[in-house]
């Protein structure tokens, strides 16, 4: 094969597609690289592995600007010069067609390739070889004016799409006034039928509609090609300052904790990598599923640039109102503890029953009270949500305190009977449906997915960390304190969870009294306005 030079941390060394690598006679490889005998060109296993991921770059580097050269060429050559001359024709209709199949065709090109850098990028990474930003950006064989740029810039683009949009305006202010059928065969395909009949007025108007819409579709069109290359662009950058995504990152610490869990035995092949295994970076389909999407019906009606914009999380956190946000985080830690509340008591529940002098069957009893309670309860929080939000969920944080206090002092006194009534209490006290109704009324509707997400993880939290934190309790030393106005007081495994949760409850509620505001509820009046916008567009069908 050929030679050539490579620039690699200072030094440049001379690499050939072809060479000898003898992993069985390291001894008669000096520091040259060259055999024992001089004539032959054996090198060592590092030098081997760089000289391969060097002839590998070379190779795809090559391939990839051979590829993109074609097309730009074919873009630069044929497509941007065809939309040209229609528009110097006053072909207007066609020109913007065919302008639109030239950025579609960039579009599409831009796109693939830097998929395939950035894919290349995360293998790299994976193998912890060189990454892009060491590699392709930083050298390419590209002369500056090469059409390659022109295509990655959409150059041209802005000009003939101004001239266009000026064309199809100008067209429509010289239509006549004669009552024929007139076919606009502009982006959108509208059809307008002038009738003799028809009054002057409202023909006037429905022609400047027309010509406006065909212009401001065909405008619309190009920014959202424009904001696809801008979008996987700074998806690139970020591949390139060593950005990795999520799921790269769980792939990486697999590998690691392979790697530590298997060490010492490579040598049996049990820490071989798989090749599933491997960093794959952002992906891109979405972007060319638009494209696509587009070619096979010639309109973006499946996708809007503001929509887009707004779907990003970060985006979305900006719709919430602010005084809003502290009052959520106070409804999920409600809603945590009420969960923890419900099953930090069975792990010790049957002790206590037998503490109680009552048989093991209670703590079935003691388990499901206030699940069965709060069922009666949320009614009554439904209708009390309608008009305010602090008084319930503070009553509901009063009742629990006053519950799960109840349920602790049952052991003092003995009574069964007071145990059940105080877990009856905090099923009176539950505050699930107040949260549901919160996060419903507000929160927007770009965020409604993640609340409720945050609801669920906050129900699933509480419940796992109830038992292990009745764990906990029972691991204390038991002891003794006095309360006012109550009999002395037994802390132990049974009672722990009690107290434990009235303390919790108690400062909770103290929260709520100094910090929680009563909120906007603009998810409410989100939904009443997209309630009345189908109303009226059902009323414009009917």
């Amino acid at each position: 094969g050929g030679e050539g030079e490579e620039e690699i941390g200072g030094p440049s060394i001379v690499s050939s597609s072809y060479f000898r690598y003898d992993d069985d006679n390291n001894d008669g490889i000096d520091s040259s690289g060259a055999g024992c005998c001089g004539s032959a060109d054996y090198v060592d296993a590092d030098d081997a592995i760089l000289r391969l991921s060097i002839v590998e770059r070379k190779e795809f580097g090559a391939l990839l600007e051979e590829q993109m050269s074609a097309a730009a060429i074919f873009y630069s050559s044929h497509l941007v010069p065809e939309a040209r001359r229609l528009l110097r024709e006053g072909e207007y209709d066609s020109a913007s067609a065919m302008l639109l199949e030239a950025i579609a065709f960039a579009c599409t090109n831009v796109i693939t390739f830097r998929q395939l850098l950035v894919r290349y990028d995360a293998f790299c990474r994976t193998f912890d070889g060189m990454h892009l930003n060491e590699w392709h950006l930083q050298r390419s064989v590209l002369d500056v004016d090469h059409p390659v740029h022109g295509m990655f810039a959409l150059e041209g683009v802005d000009e003939l799409e101004k001239g266009i949009v000026l064309g199809l305006q100008k067209r429509e202010e010289e239509e006549d006034d004669d009552g024929v059928l007139v076919r606009k065969e502009g982006v959108d395909g509208v059809l307008v039928e002038k009738d003799d009949d028809m009054d002057a007025e409202g023909e006037k108007k429905k022609e400047e509609e027309v010509a406006s819409s065909s212009a401001e579709a065909f405008t619309a069109q190009v920014q959202i090609f424009v904001y696809l290359l801008e979008k996987t662009d700074t998806s690139l950058e970020k591949a390139v300052a060593g950005h990795v995504v999520l799921t790269d990152r769980i792939l990486a610490l697999e590998m690691r904790m392979r790697q530590y869990l298997l060490f010492g035995f490579q040598s049996r092949g049990l820490a071989d990598e798989r090749k599933s295994i491997s960093m794959r970076g952002r992906h891109f389909k979405k972007e060319i599923k638009i494209i696509g999407k587009w070619r096979q019906t010639r309109s973006f009606d499946h996708f809007s640039v503001h929509d887009a914009r707004r779907g990003t999380f970060r985006q979305n956190l900006k719709d919430i109102s602010p005084e809003n946000v502290f009052p959520l985080f106070l409804n999920l830690v409600s809603c945590f503890l009420f969960m923890m509340n419900n099953y930090i008591i069975e792990p010790s529940s049957a002790y206590y029953a037998e503490a109680l002098g009552s048989s093991d069957a209670l703590s079935g009893l003691m388990i499901g009270a206030a699940p069965w309670f709060a069922l009666t309860s949320s009614v009554a929080y439904s209708y009390w949500t309608n008009y305010n939000y602090k008084q319930p969920i503070l009553f509901a944080g009063m009742l629990q305190f006053v519950g799960n206090l109840m349920y602790a002092n049952a052991y003092g006194y003995g009574s069964v009977r007071l145990c059940l009534l105080g877990r009856a209490i905090t099923g009176l006290g539950a505050p699930r449906i107040i949260n549901r109704r919160y996060v419903a009324d507000a929160t927007p509707f770009s965020l409604r997915t993640a609340a409720s997400a945050a609801f669920a993880m906050a129900t699933a939290l509480g419940a796992a960390l109830g038992p292990g934190m009745a764990i906990l309790l029972d691991r204390m030393n038991e002891f003794q304190f006095h309360l006012p106005l109550l009999k002395e007081q037994y802390f132990n495994g049974m009672t722990g969870p009690g107290y434990f949760m009235a303390l919790n409850w108690f400062v909770y509620t103290l929260c709520i009294v100094f910090f929680f505001g009563e909120p906007t509820r603009s998810g409410l009046e989100e939904l009443k306005k997209r309630e009345g916008a189908d109303g009226g567009d059902s009323k414009k069908e009917s």
